[in-house]
Formats: structure tokens, sequence, C-alpha cells
């Protein structure tokens, strides 16, 4: 140590072994004589961008940089890791070599330079390093005869030695020089200059000619699972599963060739869609192609085609004009159109469950969704639910996988009796024989030769179509098909990847260039990609056979026919350079999308990440900024459209999209603004309020005020879900003001609109008109028809409340619109307020027709929180007509639900209804829990719940003989509807009936102050109940009996079953006290009868009381 003197522990020795190599030497001409004059600042100029080219071209085709000597680089080829074709590698370097020495002097000007290449093969000592680096240790014959060709090339020239000759014959073309005598060597040299690499075919320019061998049994469970369908008018999923290779795409296609034989009757159809292996995958791309094949969108159409052809093809599926404008809308961001409003995936589900459907009402369906492992859970989650509850039309859905599916999805497929998996084994050995044969046209192969391919292709078909393709394409066999005798020595890779590698190199550079190329847009790829890529031309790209049609209409469209083909060609790409290709074809994307750029999203955010990650690893800092402002760019697009379609994969796309966006940066409020609405609409209430409060501080520090007023609104509505009323409200009425400063727009309207709602939660009535109109005019002016409709929703509601029917009309008239333009979640919302107020306007059967009916659209659309809340309201009228078991039992599931999801609104109401029933069955043994609930219900300052909390708590309190508390808490509910008696006119005779049984008949009259000009039937109702109890209450039984008669009967027909029993209780009393005993008994035993199927005991218990018996059960009391 140089520190201490205390003796270092000798390294490892390293690993020494012999191997077989190929050594390439490269030197420049005439570079000595050039350096002796030149400044050594020139001579470096000379030789960095010559060192920079053979390290480049050495490292890209995997061999090693051993040493720079001087004006002399030496590359090696087969150590650390061999390959079948290592000579090949090598002699392609050289010609690489050759070309960029070309092309550096075209870019440079001066003396030009020129080099000489020599290249051998042969065995040697080699003591590899840890990893590929420079300096590798190569010992041998080999590298001196690799030195001595160098120095016999002619300038501008390359000679191979005999081994390396005969290694690579095949595939570069050579010209046989004179021998060389060489120092050291008693014979002379043969040498072979190369000339170029020989082109060979490509995997995408050959034909199919193949032979289906094998799979006949499994396309016979595909014609099976077709037929039950098509006769079963029912859904099957068959899941083709292999490995790469095995042929699955292959025995789709020839089991689509039959169905004109399975159904000659029948027109079927034949979609298919691809699982990209972008990332997670491109959120529901399978299935966009699916309804853009249905519906005829090319990707080149313009948003008004897109929009046309939708509209056609849903109107010639689906009648119901509200039902094609919902399917719109959640279909419109599949095929590039409007992303619309962020949706829950269940509705997204339940509309592209509709439209599968009704496609396959018209004709039988065979859908193909190619390639499910490379699938995110949200496409995967789907397959499964159209398996699963798609009905009443043909429909065969056909998912190609790799075995990973099953490492993802372990579940996939479980439980479904409709669903089959179809897995390929290898092919037999007869099979492959068969497959071989053909291939070479050979009637039989010798047995070593068919032992030795047998064995390199174990049974997959791809394995064996390259290997026998490779030895056509080397000429290994004769004129008749029959191999040759020097297929025993060839060394034949371990796996189809190398064997494909090898093919790969074999091309002419340019056309492995494009492949290359090719393999950075995708599997399926286009000519003006490739051409800008390489920045080429395009008509040479459109050399090669494109597929039958394209999905750019001004594109010549291509396709790998194999991912493996495609995974290899792109793991050559050097990555610093891949990275740059990844760049390009973002930009050749984003040139060509136009108007369609956010459809276009995720596919641009691949392109952008991939740019960025492999620039990193590649150790590149120069734009490095500058690729993480553009995937973040990229990443907020795509989670635009995936918004609309699946709002978790837009949550990670954000994400991601913050990870690259820094503090201070404009857009990061934004990116947390767009978080905050992903995390409310999957129901997490609170890390939406932390991502909308960051965002709006975000806004407001960079000046954004419209942004940040924006951002207002919509927290506000995060608040007053999470029970932060007040602070909702206050922000609310800020972001009112802020927008009000600026220019009149969009922003105004919805802020308007949600301020009109927040003043009807508050039972704000007058307020909540003035609020509407200005929402309705102004939304008017600037387009905004969404915030209009629900405007006019909130103004309907405030008014028949008030006591004008036609509110009525104007709430189901918003409905109508809201559901034609597509806006679930605003239209559950109004279903919920209608058959609120149907409860007070028509009774309680009308508004439980109006919140079934809403609770069916929720759950059809997938709005399992809208329908919660449907469900919450209508706990209430389930109380009123008496089903008070489904109150406690439906109400906890609703405080359940609303726990889960952080609704502290919805919780609380749902434990004021349960806790109005407890206190009526239980009285003061009930207490506890409604005075729990009305704690929770206080800060949410929400009159209509809080009054109704108080009354349960009172009735609690009354039973408990607490008459001063029972007393205090209708004092407080009176003062707090005191701008508003509306709000308290639905429960005036608990309050009398309250304020009486505390002894204070003074509060019972000021609970009817001004409640006289209430209009509405229920309203008059309860007045007219109330009446009669204070009547009574004043010692005038004549004048109460009346009133309490007509409610009676009044009550019934209304369907209270509760006030009808009270009614009936209060006219008993009244009889008996005017001395008609028999009449006043059959009152009772009715108002007994009621509290009994009630389960009221303590009303139960005063009517036994006040008969002196127990009325069901005649006897001594």
């Amino acid at each position: 140590c140089p520190y201490c003197a205390h003796p270092l522990a000798e390294a490892p020795a390293p690993r020494t072994e012999r191997k077989v190599v190929t050594v390439l030497f490269c030197d420049l001409v005439g570079f000595t004589a050039r350096s002796d004059r030149a400044d050594p600042e020139d001579v470096r100029a000379i030789l960095q961008p010559f060192h920079s080219l053979a390290r480049a071209e050495i490292e890209r085709h995997g061999g090693t940089l051993d040493k720079f000597i001087g004006d002399a680089a030496m590359g090696v080829f087969g150590s650390p890791v061999a390959h079948e074709d290592d000579p090949e590698r090598a002699v392609r370097v050289a010609l690489r070599l050759l070309d960029g020495i070309r092309i550096l002097n075209e870019r440079h000007t001066g003396e030009p330079l020129a080099v000489r290449i020599g290249v051998n093969s042969g065995e040697a000592l080699v003591t590899p390093a840890d990893g590929v680096r420079e300096g590798l240790n190569v010992a041998g014959d080999v590298v001196n005869t690799a030195s001595r060709l160098q120095t016999a090339a002619p300038v501008g020239g390359i000679l191979v030695g005999a081994s390396t000759y005969r290694a690579t014959s095949q595939a570069v073309e050579y010209e046989e020089l004179e021998p060389v005598i060489a120092k050291g060597k008693t014979e002379p040299l043969r040498v072979w200059r190369a000339v170029a690499v020989r082109p060979l075919a490509t995997i995408t320019e050959r034909g199919a000619a193949t032979p289906f061998v094998g799979r006949h049994l499994e396309r016979s469970l595909l014609e099976q699972a077709f037929l039950r369908a098509l006769t079963q008018k029912s859904v099957q999923l068959v899941t083709i599963v292999g490995e790469p290779g095995v042929g699955k795409s292959r025995l789709v296609a020839e089991f689509g060739a039959s169905l004109s034989r399975l159904a000659p009757e029948a027109t079927v159809q034949w979609r298919r869609g691809r699982c990209l292996p972008y990332g997670d995958g491109i959120t529901f791309w399978a299935l966009g192609e699916i309804v853009k094949g249905q519906a005829g969108v090319f990707d080149s159409d313009s948003a008004p085609d897109r929009d046309k052809k939708l509209t056609e093809l849903l109107a010639g599926l689906v009648a119901e004009s509200s039902e094609r404008a919902w399917l719109h809308v959640r279909l419109a961001p599949l095929v590039g159109g409007d992303a619309g409003t962020p949706v829950e995936r269940e509705e997204a589900f339940a509309a592209w469950l509709q439209f599968i459907e009704a496609v396959g009402r018209v004709h039988p369906l065979v859908a193909v969704l190619e390639d499910v492992h490379w699938a995110d859970p949200a496409m995967v989650a789907f397959i499964e639910h159209l398996a699963e509850h798609a009905t009443a039309s043909p429909l065969l859905v056909i998912a190609t996988a790799r075995p990973e599916l099953y490492d993802r999805f372990p579940t996939w497929g479980a439980g479904m009796r409709n669903a089959a998996v179809v897995a390929l084994p290898p092919l037999s050995e007869d099979e492959t024989t068969t497959l071989i044969s053909s291939l070479l046209h050979a009637a039989s192969l010798p047995p070593d030769t068919q032992e030795l391919l047998l064995e390199r292709s174990g049974g997959n078909p791809l394995y064996a179509e390259e290997f026998t393709r490779t030895l056509r394409d080397r000429g290994l066999f004769d004129e008749t098909g029959r191999l040759t005798k020097e297929l025993g020595g060839l060394e034949f890779p371990q796996s189809v990847q190398a064997l494909i590698g090898a093919r790969l190199d074999t091309l002419a550079p340019e056309r492995k260039a494009e492949l290359q190329d090719a393999s950075v847009i995708g599997r399926v790829f286009w000519s003006g990609a490739v051409a800008s890529l390489a920045d080429a031309d395009e008509t040479k790209v459109k050399e090669l056979r494109p597929v039958p049609s394209s999905s750019l209409r001004s594109q010549s469209e291509y396709a790998f026919l194999h991912a493996l083909v495609r995974d290899i060609a792109y793991g050559q790409i050097p990555r610093a350079m891949r990275s740059a290709k990844h760049r390009l074809a973002a930009e050749w994307i984003e040139g060509i999308a136009g108007e369609r750029l956010g459809d276009l999203g995720e596919i641009l955010a691949h392109h952008a990440t991939s740019a960025l990650e492999l620039a990193r690893a590649a150790g590149q800092t120069q734009d490095l900024l500058d690729l993480e402002a553009s995937a973040a760019r990229y990443l907020r697009l795509a989670a635009g459209r995936a918004m609309s379609l699946d709002v978790g994969k837009a949550e990670a796309l954000l994400l991601r999209a913050l990870e690259l966006t820094p503090t201070g940066h404009p857009d990061r409020a934004r990116v947390q603004a767009s978080l905050a609405e992903a995390a409310f609409h999957a129901g997490r209430f609170e890390d939406a309020q932390q991502r909308g409060k960051e965002a709006i501080a975000g806004f407001r520090a960079k000046g954004q005020l419209g942004e940040a007023a924006d951002a207002m609104v919509r927290q506000s509505v995060v608040l007053e879900y999470r029970g932060e009323t007040t602070v909702g409200r206050a922000l609310l009425s800020e972001a009112v003001e802020l927008l009000g400063q600026l220019p009149p727009g969009p922003e105004l309207a919805r802020a308007l609109a949600t301020g009109a709602g927040a003043a009807l939660v508050a039972g704000r009535y007058q307020e909540v008109v003035a609020q509407a109109d200005r929402a309705i005019q102004l939304s008017e002016q600037v387009g905004e028809s969404v915030a209009a409709a629900r405007a006019r929703a909130f103004r309907g509601y405030a008014r028949a409340i008030q006591g004008d029917r036609g509110g009525v009309d104007e709430q189901r008239k918003a409905l109508h619109s809201l559901r034609a333009l597509g806006v679930g979640r605003a239209a559950a919302v109004v279903y919920n307020n209608l058959g609120s107020c149907l409860a007070h306007i028509e009774g309680p059967q009308a508004a439980l027709e109006a919140f079934r009916e809403g609770v069916t659209f929720a759950e059809t659309r997938g709005l399992r929180e809208a329908a919660l809340a449907i469900r919450d309201s209508m706990l209430t009228v389930l109380f009123e007509v008496g089903e008070w078991d489904d109150v406690l039992r439906l109400g906890s599931e609703v405080v359940e639900e609303a726990k889960r999801q952080g609704s502290g609104h919805d919780e609380a109401f749902a434990n004021a209804d349960r806790a109005a029933v407890l206190a009526h069955r239980q009285g003061a043994g009930a207490r506890g829990f409604c005075e729990s609930v009305l704690q929770q219900a206080r800060p949410l300052e929400d009159p209509p719940l809080v009054m109704w909390a108080m009354i349960g708590a009172a009735v609690a309190r009354l039973a408990a003989a607490d008459l001063s508390g029972a007393a205090g808490l209708v004092g407080e509910a009176l003062e707090l509807t005191r701008d508003d008696v509306v709000v308290r006119a639905g429960e005036l005779p608990h309050l009398v009936r309250l304020s009486i049984g505390a002894g204070d008949l003074g509060l019972a009259e000021r609970a009817l102050e001004g409640t006289d000009a209430l209009g509405l039937e229920r309203y008059r109702l309860t007045l007219l109940s109330a009446r009669a109890a204070l009547t009574e209450a004043r010692q005038e039984p004549a004048g109460a009996l009346a009133m309490y008669e007509d409610a009676a009967a009044a009550w019934a027909r209304w369907g209270h079953v509760l006030e009808g029993a009270y009614a009936l209780f209060g006219a008993g009393r009244c009889l008996a006290g005017l001395g008609r005993l028999e009449e006043a008994r059959a009152r009772f035993e009715a108002a007994a009868a009621a509290f009994a199927r009630l389960g009221a005991e303590p009303a139960l218990a005063e009517v036994r009381s006040a008969m002196g018996r127990d009325p069901l059960n005649p006897g001594p009391a």
C-alpha cells in the first residue's frame, strides 16, 4: 500500500483459454510520414475521427477494440463472447470502415485519409478482461498474420486469409489475388480481396409459402369455438399460447381461411388488434384498432372524418339517440377523436361492451387480439370483462400470447366456462421433418442432416424455417435440393436469436440499416419513418414488400414477420444511436400527426422516454434536458388520451411526467392538476386534495391565474366530497372572484355551474337560481354546453323545491342534454337530484322510480361512485315508505364504501338515515350513535343533512327524558333554516312533535312560522300534520281530529308510513278525548300495526299506554 507499506493481496490470476478468434487490423496509409511534419494538434485531429470510427464499428458488430497502436486499430471477434459468424462480422467491420473513411473524407477538407485492412481467423490464447473493454490480451499466429495481411493489402482494400475466406465466402464477395509472401512464413499466403457483402433476401421480403404442418387439431378447436359462438349467439374466448415462433399467427390465419367453409351463409366480420410492446403497453391500442377497423378509420384521417365515420357506424348499430351519444363519447378516444371527459374504468368498459355486442348482432364477429402478453392490466381486464359479460351476439375472441402472459396475469381466464386455452406444443419430429423437407424441396433428408436440423429446431417452426433458409441462402445444397456434405462441419448457432442475428449480418449494409431503423419504429413501420431515421430516399425503402393495407393512407406500411427479428435488429443498434433514432422517430410521428397528436401520444411517449433512458445509459449529457422536456410533454399528451379510457393508466403516465418536470417548471402545476383529477376520479379524495393544493400553489407562483382558478374550482368539489365544506365553498368563491377579473371564458362558466351546485347542497335555493342564471348565460356565450346543462339541472331543482313544478321539466331536459353529450357522471348527479325533488312533489314511489333508473344508468356506465351516491339518497325515501330494515342494511354498505372512497358527505348522510331508524326503534338506546352522527354532520354545513341528524339525536334525547336537550336541538334546527324555511318544510311534523314532547309549545309555534306559502303537496301534508299536533297540544281535540283524519288519509295515499301512523295515533287520542272510544280503538289498532311493522317500539309503547292494553293481543294490560 502506498500509504502504509502493508503488502497488498495478490489479485486473482486472469482466466486464460484457447479460442478461435478473428482479428482485424486497420492502418492509416502514409500517416507516419504525414505526422512527421504536422503539428501535434493536427495529428490528433486526424486520429480522433478514425479512432472513433473504428471503435464504433467494431463494437457495433459485437467485437472488442483490443487496442490502438498509433495510427492502427486492432479489433477481435470471438472473445469474450463467441458467435458462429465471427469471421463474417470482422469482414463486415472492414467494409464499413472503408465506407466510414469515405464519409470522413467527404465531410472534411484537406488531404484525404486512406486505409489498408487485414483480417484473419485462427486459434489464439486469450485472456479476457472483465467485460468488454480495450486491452484484451490476444496472443497467437493469427494476430501476426492479420498484421501481415494488412501490410500487403492495397490502399483502400481489405485482404483476408484462407480461414476467413472459407467461413465467409457465401456472405461476402471476394476477388482472389496473387499469393503474398509474408515475413516469418515459409509458404506464400493465399489471399482474397473483400469486395462487398453479398445481398440476401430479407425476412420481410420472403413469401409465405411454408406449409401448414401439425396444427390441424388446434385449428379444429378454434373452429368448434366459432361454431359454438355462432349457434348459441354467445361469446367464446380462446387463448392461443406458445413460445415465440411456434406458429400462433399462422394458426389464426389458417383458421380465418376456413370461415367461408364453416359458415357459408354468414358474413363473418374479422377484426384484429395488436398489443404493442412499448413499456406497459399502449392503453387499449388493440381495442382501438378493432374500432377503427369497424368504422373504416385510417390513422391519416382528419378529426372530422373520424367523427363522421364513427357517427355513421353508430347510426347503423344503435337506435336510441342518447345511447348513441354516450357510445360516441366513450369510443371517440379509441379512434383518435376528442378525448372527452375523464371516465372511470367501469363506465368505459360498459360502453365498449355494448358496442361490441351491437357489432356482433349485425354479423358474427371474430376479434383477434395479438400479443396479449404485452397488454397492460387495463386491457387484460377489459378482455376478461368482455368474455364474462357479452350476451346475445355471436362473438369469438382469439387472444394470442406467449407463456409470460400467465406470469403477469396468473388468473387469466380462470373460472370462465366459455374460455378455452389452445397451447401450441413443439412440432413432433415427423412434423418438423415434413416442414424442413418442404422448405428445401427435398423428398428426403440424409439421416445425419435430419438429426442435426431436428436437434437445432427443437420443434419450433420459426427455428426450422430460419435454419433451412440460412442453409439455402448460403448455397449448402445441390440443384436437386439435397444438402451437401459440408453441412456436417458447419457450426450452427445455439439459439434462434443468434441465428437471426447471423442472417441480419449477411444483409447489405444499407438494407441492414433500414431494418434496424425499422426496428426502432416497431414491429409495424412505415417507409417515410424509416427514410426519416436514415435520412435516405424513401423510394429505396419502398423496394420492400408492403403489407396489403396501411393504417396511413400516404405511407407504405410494413411489418416484421416475427417479433424476434425486430427485437434482434433493435438490439444490434448501439444505445446512443438508438437514443438518437427514437428521438427522430418521435419527431417524424409528430410531424405527420397534425390534429391527431393526442391519439398517438403514448407512441410518442414511448419513443421519447426510450430516447431519454438510452441516452442516460450511454452516459450522454448533451441535450439531456431537452430529452427530459420532450418526454414529459409526450407523457402529458398520452395521459390526456388515457384519462378518457383508463384513469389508472393516465395517472401512471402523469407520475412519470412529474418525475421529468422539475420544481419551478411552468408545466409542473399542470401535471399536478391532472394528477389531482385522476385521483378524484379514482375515488382517492385525500390524494386528489394534496395534488390539487400543490397545483394551485404552482399556478399562483407562476402567475397563471386562470389555470389556478380552474384548479381551485375542481379542488372545491374534492373538499366537498371530503366533508371540508367551509373550506371548499370559500375556495370556490375565491375562484369565481378571481375568474371574474379575467376575460369571460369556459373556466368561469364551469365555476358558476359548480357554485350553483354548492349552493343547492347548502339549501340556499334562491342563490342557486341566481348562480345558475349567470352560468347558463355565459355558457351559451362561450359554447360550454356541459356547464349549461348542469346549471339548468341545479336551477330546475331549486325552482321545483320552492313550488315551481316547471323545475321538474327543466331537470328532465337537462338530463336529456347531458345524456346526449355523453357526460355520464353529471347525468347521474341529475338523476340523484331529480329523485330527491320528486320525493317532495310526487311522492316516494315516483322518487324511487327515478332513483332506480339512476342506479341502473350509473351501473350500466360503470359509475360506481355515482351509483353509491344515488343509493345514499334512496335511504331517506326508504325510511318514508317504511323499509327500515333496508335502510339499515343498505346504509351500512353505503357507509363502508364511502369510507373506502374518503367521501365524508355520503358517509354522514347514510349514517343520519340509520340514526333516524335506530332512534325511532330503540329510543334512548340509540342516543350514543345518534349523537356521534350529529357531530359527524355538523362540520359539513349541509343544512338538510345537519337538520336530519339533529332530528334523530333529538328523538333519542327525548326518549331519554332529556327534554331541554331535545328542545335545544329543535331550536338549532330552526336557526339553521331561518333564512330558507323550505329546508325544514319536509320535517315539520318531527320538529313540532319534539317541541311538544319537550313541553315547549312556543318552540312548536316558531317551527311553523313562514310556512304558510309553501305550495308543494308534501309540504302541505307536513304542515297539516304539524298543525294537527299543535292544535291537539292546545287542548282543541275536535279541530285536531279533523286535521289528523285528513292527514292520515293523505299520508296513506302519499306512502309515508311513519307519518301516517302518527296521524292515526293522534286521531285515536282525540277521539278518546271526545269519548268516542270504539272509533279511538280502531285508530289505535291501525297505528299500532303500522308502528309494529316498522319496529318502532317507543311509539308502539305509547299506543299501548293510551289504550291501556296491547292492541294486538286483547286482554288485560
